[in-house]
């Protein structure tokens, strides 16, 4: 019987397995093992394991669990009373496990979860540290932080919290995460009683970055008018960020002729377009004007690189003017020629003809190199503005490092149809539908779908076909309470999502403990993936728990579970890899195309998909295919967008691109289609 915790419940199942645990040693002892009392008693253990993972669920009860299973399965009398001792030891060793919690349990929680900041800048994290036991208890902090380990003791009363707070300078971009471990000490401590806290900062060279500002139209007439202006951001640090968007319009002097402010919410994931405000123009003089848009923070200064700006043009589209001739006439019959001309004014005021854009410029590369078009060998020297078809590096590549990860479109060349009178035939592309196969082990790294046996569902979870998702497909729940979680073993786990404009919120917690409420929505199907990196090498549990709650511009409450990839810690071996290798993972809506210009006589297209590449080291290649009906192309490495890359062209044609500076360790690069 459990004697020192106030939790009835819990001392009544304790209670219960010890008489249910009596009565079949008593019939052992008497020759017969009752299988009755073997299975009541391996009930009870159950039951108890239930209430103490839901009231103490910072205590191990995975030795009784198994001990009752062996029983469960144990038969004759010999076999059934070893398992009985075993599970009676460890029924014991819970007890004072849970005796131990009820005395001096911590709870450890990282205020804020997660984070970003500038390279160089200092974060503020506050680790808040209570005791849920019944006696005063002194704790030892444990903090590993990326500057390096911080230790701190604490003395608590039953319900006293306090907190620690943590300035943290990291010394390089990526992902960092930072890990507590709080555990009661002291003589009268028997066994380990602590919690752990984890929370995530994003080192980022910039948190936004505005690619487009669009006046609609960015040119209106004289008289009654007005303009829409749009901004499109990429949100590089991938948080959702509040700011102010100050939209002003300054007149070819500089003078301000409008100016007007919008709250704003930069959501995370794909570049998104936001509409801030219309401006009325009715009565503005002709001329150029420049309209700009900066991204204010809470204090109103600007986020770094959160500014852009575009022309707009006011004038009069259309101009009359007349003449006659002649000017003077003698009196009498004469001949006089009116001559009235319409002219078209737009072109003075904007040109008529933009110049030819360069292949998209990469952004927010992390070596924060400037990009540069080098001569591939075999190939021509071209500059940036050229668009000729042709291979060209974005940065330095190394030279023994080349990666060929799956490409995007490219087609076929077509015969022109001729005058001669013979039949012309359009050669059609044969295309053969992918299905992927990412639940599979490759080297060092394991990806598991959401329909895997690691994953355990609670309550109803639906199966939805979506080409963003991994393998094509994903599981999703609405109503609040429904969880999913994955055990997995080792320092290192990534969380694959599938975010929509239907998409709710969820919280997330690592090994039982919080780390925040996560929102899925999305303006468009989007994939993205939390990754947690440094943990203690163990068994640990990532877990999802439906709110049933969601953003106010969602239109439902949605969340998307997707895929878990683990990793055993060992490097990648480099390469160059096809598309076809297992290395390369894959959304649905993939086909295969073969083609005597691409690498290997093939490659793989798609207009909505998504494909993920893992590799170890400082840098990677991309080998794609430009057609002749292309789209654009983003890459996003560790979940952080990359670059936009331009993938039209008239024929089709390879092209390498080679990007570096991500540091040593474990990277993935994603590609996905627009």
């Amino acid at each position: 019987v459990l004697a020192c915790s106030d939790d009835s419940a819990i001392a009544a199942a304790f209670s219960s397995l010890g008489g249910g645990a009596s009565e079949l040693e008593a019939s052992c002892d008497g020759g017969t093992c009752s299988t009755a009392l073997r299975d009541s008693t391996v009930s009870a253990a159950n039951t108890l394991v239930t209430l103490v993972n839901a009231n103490w669920p910072a205590v191990s009860t995975a030795a009784v669990a198994a001990d009752a299973s062996a029983l469960a399965s144990a038969s004759g009398t010999a076999a059934i009373s070893a398992a009985l001792q075993d599970l009676s030891d460890s029924a014991a060793a819970l007890g004072v496990a849970v005796c131990q919690s009820a005395e001096h349990q911590p709870a450890a929680q990282f205020t804020p979860s997660i984070d970003a900041v500038l390279l160089g800048d200092s974060a503020t994290y506050t680790l808040t540290v209570t005791n849920e036991g019944s006696v005063a208890t002194t704790y030892a902090v444990t903090t590993t932080l990326p500057t390096g380990p911080d230790y701190d003791s604490l003395s608590l009363d039953p319900g006293e919290s306090q907190p620690v707070v943590y300035n943290v300078t990291p010394p390089a971009l990526g992902f960092q995460l930072l890990e507590a471990t709080v555990a009661a000490t002291g003589p009268d401590v028997v066994g380990v009683v602590s919690d752990q806290a984890s929370a995530g900062l994003n080192v980022v060279n910039q948190f936004v970055q505005i690619t487009s500002v669009t006046p609609d139209p960015p040119f209106v007439e004289t008289g009654v008018s007005s303009t829409t202006v749009s901004i499109n951001v990429a949100n590089v640090a991938n948080l959702r960020r509040e700011v102010t968007a100050r939209t002003t319009v300054l007149n070819s002097g500089g003078g301000t002729a409008f100016t007007g402010d919008t709250p704003l919410t930069v959501q995370p994931g794909a570049p998104q377009s936001y509409s801030l405000q219309t401006v009325n123009t009715s009565g503005w003089a002709s001329g150029v004007y420049t309209v700009e848009v900066e991204l204010l923070d809470a204090s109103l200064a600007l986020v770094p690189d959160g500014y852009g700006f575009a022309p707009f043009g006011v004038g009069q589209a259309l101009g009359a003017s007349h003449s006659v001739n002649p000017v003077v006439v003698a009196p009498g019959d004469v001949t006089v020629t009116t001559v009235i001309t319409t002219e078209i004014l737009v072109d003075t005021i904007l040109p008529d003809e933009q110049p030819a854009l360069p292949p998209m410029e990469p952004r927010n590369v992390n070596a924060g190199e400037q990009w540069a078009v080098t001569t591939e060998t075999g190939g021509e020297a071209v500059s940036i503005t050229d668009q000729q078809p042709t291979s060209f590096d974005l940065t330095r590549r190394p030279a023994d490092e080349d990666f060929d990860v799956v490409t995007p479109d490219p087609e076929e060349p077509t015969e022109e149809l001729t005058q001669e009178p013979v039949e012309a035939v359009l050669e059609e592309e044969q295309l053969e539908e992918i299905t992927p196969e990412n639940a599979r082990q490759v080297d060092a790294l394991t990806r598991e779908e959401q329909n895997g046996a690691g994953f355990i569902y609670g309550g109803t979870w639906n199966n939805i076909s979506n080409n963003r998702a991994s393998g094509g497909n994903y599981y999703r729940a609405q109503a609040a309470g429904r969880t999913v979680s994955y055990d997995f073993g080792g320092t290192w786990v990534t969380l694959g999502l599938l975010g929509t404009s239907i998409s709710g919120e969820a919280e997330l917690f690592l090994d039982g403990a919080s780390q925040g409420v996560i929102d899925l929505y999305r303006r468009e199907d989007t994939s993205f993936a939390l990754t947690f990196d440094g943990l203690i090498s163990a068994t640990h549990t990532i877990s999802l728990t439906v709110l049933g709650t969601a953003n106010p511009k969602s239109g439902d409450e949605w969340v998307g579970v997707d895929y878990v990839d683990t990793w055993d810690g060992a490097a990648l071996p480099d390469g160059t890899f096809e598309q076809t290798d297992p290395r390369v993972l894959l959304s649905g809506g993939w086909v295969n195309i073969n083609d005597a210009n691409a690498s290997g006589g093939s490659y793989y297209r798609s207009n909505s998909g998504n494909a993920w590449f893992y590799f170890s080291g400082d840098s990677f290649t991309y080998n794609a295919m430009t057609r002749n009906d292309g789209r654009t192309v983003r890459l996003y490495v560790d979940e952080l967008y990359l670059t936009e890359l331009e993938l039209f062209d008239w024929s089709a044609t390879p092209r390498t691109y080679s990007f570096q500076g991500f540091g040593p360790g474990l990277h993935v690069v994603r590609v996905s289609s627009q």
